[in-house]
């Protein structure tokens, strides 16, 4: 599969690449996040950012929360 033939299979389901993309790294994100043994600059590499500012501006779009927010509403 091309990558021009998966972003048509995309676009004809009504689906941005980038907006997967985003999910997806949204769904790790709180994944990990649930995992103490992880610091959120580890989180945010595994989900494929260089830059953690990115992250978490990223972060708190997709959820409202910052990281270090979301993740003390996990433990209490």
């Amino acid at each position: 599969l091309s990558v021009r033939s998966l972003h048509r299979g995309l676009e004809a389901e009504g689906v941005r690449w980038s907006e997967l993309v985003d999910g997806v790294r949204s769904e790790f994100a709180q994944r990990y996040l649930a995992r103490p043994s992880l610091n959120i600059g580890e989180v945010s590499y595994l989900v494929g950012f260089s830059d953690t500012s990115a992250f978490f501006k990223a972060f708190k779009r997709w959820t409202g929360k910052k990281p270090s927010e979301y993740r003390e509403s996990l433990a209490g």
